[in-house]
């Protein structure tokens, strides 16, 4: 008996070590969670066509849409593989990539007699940085901001579906090219974990050079809705799904057998501080001193991304943007 177990364990390890960890990632986390946020979308869109409205359910299920979305967001490859998505994300959040005051501009939507379809007229006039306007701004809802949200939600709904399209249609060279998989796939988490660290955080606790000793929560990317902090737990929840899932083989799983150190095992350990240090930030504000411990934190597993994982895989980091998400 113990021959045979020992034999089936042995076979189920060698199986386990040959997967291939980019189909896994790609079948497993870039498709499953962007047909979650599909699912998302259309559950808002079914709540806002209620009637009689419930604003209560309709921010909960806002809330879900914008945790699936982050996920989405902060491992978003579809432009690698197809250029012509490079800037699809723009196209559902601009957080810190406008130069205007979109709440004023919402506000003027919101008031203006044009039919919804024209008064929508920009790209930024339809993310889900303008639904949260439309859903938080106002203890009323009345039947414009009812349609004005649909139509958000509509164009949110219509480029998850493409991105959807993109990963399900032309990943075969991330899963079958792993220089070109590992490459795409570490800038994106360096590049993702600089704006969690900096715009996210860092912006609004003071601590970035922009506004050093300034503090001031209502930078907080969703500081209406009281999600920002939501948003930054979905962030590091997808990063370790691609570096420490418990159910498949995925990249920390491939980079711990080929790298031969124990700096996967440290990666682990930082995004679960991280997660840990997340939870003690009061009422979402980024603001306070719990925020800047956990702005240390984030900080760590920014540093050992870009000086250790990427030195490892001899990967080239790409210089990040200074201005746009």
């Amino acid at each position: 008996m113990k021959k045979i177990i020992f034999v089936l364990l042995t076979f189920l390890t060698a199986l386990f070590a040959s997967e291939n960890a980019q189909e896994n990632i790609l079948n497993k986390v870039l498709i499953v969670n962007t047909q979650k946020a599909i699912q998302s979308s259309l559950e808002l869109e079914k709540s806002l066509g209620k009637k009689p409205l419930s604003k209560e359910e309709i921010q909960k299920k806002f809330t879900q849409l914008l945790f699936d979305w982050k996920k989405v967001e902060a491992l978003y490859i579809a432009g690698e593989l197809d250029n012509d998505y490079l800037d699809t994300p723009r196209y559902i959040d601009v957080f810190h990539n406008l130069k205007e005051n979109l709440h004023e501009q919402m506000q003027r939507v919101r008031q203006s007699n044009d039919e919804v379809s024209v008064a929508l007229f920009k790209h930024s006039f339809k993310t889900i940085n303008a639904l949260e306007y439309m859903l938080y701004s106002s203890d009323t809802f009345v039947a414009r901001d009812v349609e004005i949200s649909q139509a958000i939600v509509q164009n949110i709904q219509k480029q998850l579906k493409e991105i959807l399209e993109v990963y399900q249609t032309k990943g075969n060279d991330f899963i079958r090219n792993e220089v070109f998989a590992n490459g795409i796939m570490m800038n994106t988490l360096v590049q993702s974990i600089y704006k969690l660290k900096e715009w996210r955080v860092a912006d609004v606790a003071g601590l970035s050079l922009k506004y050093k000793n300034n503090p001031n929560p209502n930078r907080a990317e969703y500081f209406l809705s009281q999600n920002s902090t939501h948003a930054i737990e979905a962030i590091l929840l997808a990063h370790q799904e691609v570096l420490d899932s418990k159910t498949f083989f995925d990249f920390g799983d491939k980079y711990e057998r080929d790298l031969k150190n124990n700096d996967i095992k440290k990666t682990r350990e930082l995004l679960k501080n991280a997660l840990s240090k997340l939870e003690k930030i009061p009422q979402d504000d980024l603001s306070s001193k719990e925020a800047q411990t956990f702005y240390e934190s984030v900080n760590e597993i920014y540093n050992h991304y870009f000086f250790t994982l990427i030195q490892d895989l001899k990967i080239t980091a790409k210089i990040l943007d200074a201005d746009g998400d």
